[in-house]
């Protein structure tokens, strides 16, 4: 039977002060990855945040901007770009923005590969600039990896967006299953990355029942249909029509109910 060990009365903890009660912080910021096929509104989800700094890797905000986002953006062709924005934001630029997106990471992962074999082949011309090699591959994967945990450092909310894929996950019993997950090349950088973030959700566009021809964006992070999704607020499941301020208002009810309606 297990017994339970209590400190005799008046003694003082001998905890070190770095072991704390579990308690909300005060500042608890937002961090997510959203993923779909092209088209269905990653875009304009990502830039309905307020107050937000686009890092636009993919050159296509056309459908922010038809949305009439107002939110500014830093363009990313290269690492050098990549860069030089993580450090203007270190350096307290997150201070001047609420929310920072990065769009997308599937297509600025393309860019940096480009960068990686442009370099190679100034250095070594009897390469192929679209001939990676492993190496190649590799210092592109470990790149963006410290790039993604950089900016996740930064204390402002952050959202991500990413093309969708279909990946074979290795299971702890040997087998492999399928599953739709951000489009993130390389072995195994789906998951790592998703484990970044606290919430990874997949939006499509579903028809309207009463209008067939009709359709709408649902943003889920449950895990069916063989999507992968997570939620470690426990407070979004399925939303029709989502919004970033809707997504923070289902966030800040799950953590604080008094706050059910913050945000919209």
């Amino acid at each position: 039977m297990a017994t339970t060990r209590k400190r005799p009365a008046g003694q003082a903890s001998s905890l070190p002060p770095q072991i704390k009660p579990l308690s909300r912080d005060q500042d608890v910021f937002v961090r997510m990855i959203v993923y779909g096929e092209p088209g269905v509104g990653k875009t304009p989800f990502a830039a309905s945040a307020p107050n937000a700094l686009i890092l636009d890797g993919d050159g296509g905000l056309e459908s922010a901007i038809a949305a009439k986002s107002t939110a500014k953006k830093w363009t990313l062709d290269d690492w050098n770009d990549a860069t030089e924005a993580y450090e203007y934001l270190k350096a307290g630029g997150h201070k001047d923005f609420e929310w920072l997106v990065l769009d997308s990471i599937t297509l600025f992962q393309e860019k940096g590969l480009d960068m990686i074999m442009e370099d190679l082949v100034a250095q070594k011309p009897h390469r192929k600039v679209y001939l990676p090699d492993k190496g190649e591959y590799g210092q592109n994967m470990n790149r963006l990896g410290k790039f993604l945990r950089d900016i996740r450092s930064l204390p402002i909310n952050q959202v991500w967006t990413a093309h969708a894929a279909m990946l074979e996950i290795e299971q702890p019993d040997g087998s492999v299953v399928t599953k739709m997950m951000p489009a993130i090349q390389g072995r195994g950088m789906s998951q790592k990355i998703c484990g970044y973030v606290a919430v990874v959700a997949h939006l499509e566009s579903v028809g309207s029942k009463k209008n067939p021809d009709q359709e709408y964006p649902v943003l889920s992070t449950r895990r069916r249909d063989g999507w992968y999704g997570k939620d470690r607020y426990g407070a979004i499941g399925r939303m029709p029509n989502p919004t970033i301020p809707k997504v923070v208002s289902a966030i800040e009810a799950k953590l604080d109910p008094s706050k059910a309606t913050k945000g919209e």
